[in-house]
């Protein structure tokens, strides 16, 4: 910040006194980190850097110079900025006069004004070439090219001096390609390069700071070979344990398997605990999305080969005009990224115990973290608080959009049945008998729910790591079996095997099964109560039944328009007819994510800032090979699990009319679709008249006592599986993730919660973590105050509009994309643009489909009221997609 004025005839004839720029980065080598050693202040007479104004204030009485701040607007001088600061709050009505130096955009805080700053300069530059890159994952791909494995290595220049506020903040590092470097980083300008401590859980091979135990976690005092070692062996002994499985051998051969669908002791929780959720660098004009320290990290491990591994080949891609079901090739530089199969990305170092692989456990302050059913007893609770403006569509599509991007797959026995870490008496195995990959969740002897049942363990198994195609043993990432794209998976299947077993191969069209409902699922083991079972290109699809109607729509949507394009274009075979249909309903599903949803859930001013609002009228043209689209571990294990907080317990079935011809309870119709198979229509109008619940720390019992209920008495604690799901994961903490956010400067005591929590509900954390550092990341998300305008807290909001900034401007398929072969026409993205859930649900639920679906507000995700009264479906309220143009 160095003080100088802006001219007001450059910025737009507002009053601005003061401007901030970046720091210039070098064209080659690493950028800077933002911190100037010789000084930050300039001398306008000599040049000279000081340290602070008061030092440059004092150095320009040397030169006769008096005042060095000058308004203008009247031409006053002042001897200190914050004089002319406030001097100025007369000029302007009171509001800051804070400028970015580079682009003139305004903000009334520094704050907001250095958080846009780094858009400027948060960039990493290749020490070879000089090419600049968006993020370091990008960078590192193209160093290989060179052959330099690391970029940038840190030259330690301080030895691991850490300050006593027990943040972590350690020593500056000089950064400059050197040899025996204790730990790899990649630099760049928004972080900084800087030895981080124990705190921050980033490896750094030094001592820990004086403030955290030095057993917080055992990877701290290894060396880099020791710790791959580790992983090595890791995955051997697991081989082995898995072999003892197959032949009975030993304690492994003692491991209980389950079949069952539901229940609590046995692998009732299988189908959730599989990961079943619900839930960078931009460019300027587009809000450039920044979170602070949110990047991609490779966690800083140094390669070794894993011997036991066979390499993949490299994929070879086509510019296709459609998409692959798997997802590959939809970056043609990097084919594998977003590709379905693969890990979950980090935004944050891994919280593994031993950064590997081992769940978390340990507390800051050297302890071990309280369970998680005690944490979701204690902080959460049961009660209905419904929101008064937003239909259960808002929660409704959340799912259904979450099952559409994340699915993480669990460990299984080599016959595929479940593993049992539960007995059926309600206790835990013993460890001799316990599976290695098993994770029960201890139940408190004093349970006020459980105890009734006398019930002590809560079955739950591990997520099964990503391979590495390149054989590299790195840190466990759990595993996605879907597409990170926003591209109907959950419709079309994420393999070939998949999408061969949903087509009908006529006419581009989808099977279906009487009355156009789902096609039936004819597997022996397949997860439904009953004999009805659907099924789609999600598993999950028969959970609960809003989730199947959602997919029965879609799934008509595919075969409306499959149909419409055939009667056009008679000369197309089942192929293309099918792909064309498809291409149009992913732009429609697209299309509603980003105009009609999104907005509503993070807010419209934020989603505006960040670039996340759709054109209403011609290309994009902004898609960036160097953006990662893959889903992140934080997003998809915490952040999009929102809307567990938003469903109900009872749900009323609506006629034609309005009229309320019945109730069930959601516990009810946990994996029984059969609720739906002859009233659909009525299970739909419930979606667009009933509202959703708040984002708060109450849930419906359904989902805190009875999830997948199999005695209608007590099931699962859905919240203890995302806490412990989450430990799993090596999901970084609440602290952390806010601090990367900037919510807050640093959490170092509870206080500093106040900002994002009530009081209320920090005393319930408080009353079972010893620290908010070790707050879990479900846990804290839920526990925040909305964010303006948004029906989520600050942090949720963060990571939902990171991980949407990618899934837009990292997808060359996106649907507003123009330049591509698969390009749509301008007239046919008009038609796109014409999409609305409402418009969806008219056309899948009405006459054509023998249902009585007639009536809809145009805006479905919001109540009807004021300018969104329900009208017919065929009112101009409610366009139509033309459908001829394509």
């Amino acid at each position: 910040m160095d003080g100088r004025a802006i001219p007001l005839e450059q910025l737009m004839d507002k009053c601005l006194i003061l401007e901030l720029r970046p720091r210039p980065t070098s064209s080659r080598g690493p950028p800077t980190t933002g911190v100037d050693p010789s000084g930050r202040y300039e001398c306008p007479v000599c040049g000279a850097r000081l340290l602070s104004q008061a030092l440059l204030v004092r150095h320009a009485r040397g030169h006769g110079v008096v005042a060095l701040f000058g308004c203008v607007v009247c031409g006053i001088p002042f001897t200190e900025r914050s004089l002319l600061v406030y001097h100025a709050l007369g000029h302007v009505g009171g509001r800051r006069p804070w400028a970015c130096g580079v682009c003139g955009e305004v903000f009334e805080r520094t704050r907001s004004l250095k958080r846009h700053i780094l858009q400027h300069d948060g960039r990493w530059d290749c020490p070879e070439c000089g090419d600049t890159f968006h993020d370091r994952d990008s960078l590192e791909q193209h160093a290989l090219l060179h052959g330099v494995v690391n970029p940038y290595l840190c030259e330690v220049a301080v030895l691991a001096v850490f300050g006593t506020s027990g943040t972590g903040v350690a020593a500056q590092c000089d950064c400059r390609t050197a040899s025996g470097c204790p730990q790899a980083y990649y630099l760049g300008t928004a972080t900084g390069c800087y030895l981080q401590g124990t705190r921050n859980l980033v490896t750094t091979g030094q001592t820990a700071a004086a403030d955290s135990p030095t057993e917080l976690f055992n990877f701290n005092s290894q060396s880099t070979n020791e710790i791959q070692q580790l992983g090595l062996q890791a995955l051997q002994s697991l081989e082995t344990f898995t072999n003892l499985a197959v032949t009975g051998g030993g304690a492994a051969g003692a491991f209980v398997g389950s079949t069952a669908s539901a229940g609590f002791g046995g692998s009732a929780s299988q189908s959730f605990g599989q990961g079943s959720n619900f839930q960078g660098q931009g460019f300027p004009n587009q809000g450039g999305f920044q979170t602070g320290s949110l990047r991609p990290t490779g966690e800083g491990f140094q390669t070794t080969m894993d011997p036991t591994c066979t390499p993949e080949p490299p994929i070879t891609c086509s510019n296709s005009l459609y998409r692959t079901v798997t997802g590959e090739c939809n970056n043609l530089l990097n084919p594998r990224l977003g590709k379905a199969r693969t890990g979950f990305k980090r935004l944050l170092p891994n919280t593994f115990d031993d950064g590997i692989f081992a769940i978390r456990t340990r507390a800051v302050r050297g302890g071990t973290l309280p369970t998680a059913r005690f944490i979701s007893e204690r902080v959460l609770d049961v009660f209905s608080n419904e929101l008064r403006q937003h239909t259960l569509s808002l929660m409704q599509i959340g799912q259904f959009a979450d099952h559409d991007l994340t699915h993480a797959l669990i460990f299984r026995l080599p016959n595929e049945t479940g593993i049992e870490c539960c007995q059926k008496d309600g206790e835990t195995y013993p460890p001799t008998l316990l599976h290695p990959q098993c994770i029960p969740i201890p139940i408190p002897a004093n349970d006020p729910f459980y105890s009734r049942y006398r019930q002590r363990c809560m079955n739950l198994v591990r997520s099964l790591p990503a391979p590495a195609p390149d054989c590299v043993a790195r840190p466990a990432r759990p595993l996605n079996e879907l597409t990170s794209f926003i591209d109907g998976s959950n419709v079309y299947g994420s393999s070939e095997e998949e999408t061969r077993n949903l087509r009908a191969f006529q006419h581009g069209l989808l099977r279906e099964s009487a009355h156009r409902l789902l096609p039936l699922d004819q597997r022996p083991d397949k997860p439904c109560r009953r004999d009805t079972c659907f099924h789609a290109g999600d598993t999950r699809v028969n959970e609960q039944s809003l989730l199947a109607v959602t997919h029965t729509i879609w799934m008509r949507e595919h075969n409306r328009i499959a149909r419409a394009l055939q009667a056009r274009h008679s000369r197309w075979g089942d192929e293309q007819l099918y792909q064309e249909a498809r291409r149009v309903l992913v732009a429609e599903w697209q299309h509603i994510l980003y105009n009609e949803w999104l907005p509503v859930l993070i807010g419209f001013k934020y989603a505006e800032d960040h670039g996340l609002l759709p054109l209403q009228a011609g290309y994009s043209n902004h898609y960036d090979h160097r953006i990662d689209p893959t889903i992140s571990n934080s997003f998809a294990t915490a952040a999009f699990r929102f809307g567990h907080t938003m469903v109900r317990d009872m749900y009323d079935i609506l006629d034609a009319n309005g009229i309320v011809v019945g109730s069930f309870n959601l516990s009810s119709t946990f994996f029984d679709p059969t609720v739906i198979a002859h009233g659909i229509t009525d299970h739909a109008r419930t979606m667009v008249a009933m509202r959703s619940e708040t984002f708060d720390t109450f849930f419906a019992r359904s989902l805190h006592e009875q999830l997948f209920t199999t005695n209608h008495l007590y099931g699962l604690d859905l919240l203890a599986l995302n806490i412990q799901r989450g430990r799993d994961h090596g999901t970084p903490t609440y602290a952390q993730v806010a601090e990367a956010c900037r919510l807050v400067p640093s959490v170092r005591f509870w206080g500093d919660l106040h900002a994002l929590m009530d009081s209320t509900v920090i005393d319930r954390l408080r009353s079972v973590y010893d620290d908010p550092w070790d707050v879990d990341l479900f846990i804290g998300g839920v526990s925040e105050r909305l964010a303006p305008g948004a029906q989520v807290g600050p942090t949720f909001q963060c990571l939902i509009g990171q991980q949407f900034f990618d899934l837009r401007y990292g997808d060359r398929f996106f649907y507003d994309n123009g330049g591509q072969p698969h390009s749509f026409s301008l007239p046919q993205l008009s038609q796109i643009r014409r999409a609305s859930w409402a418009r969806i649900m008219c056309d899948t639920l009405g006459p054509e489909f023998l249902n009585d679906f007639h009536h809809v507000q145009p805006l479905a995700v919001l109540t009807p009221g004021g300018q969104n009264q329900i009208v017919s479906c065929d009112s101009l309220a409610i366009p139509r997609v033309d459908l001829g143009v394509f």
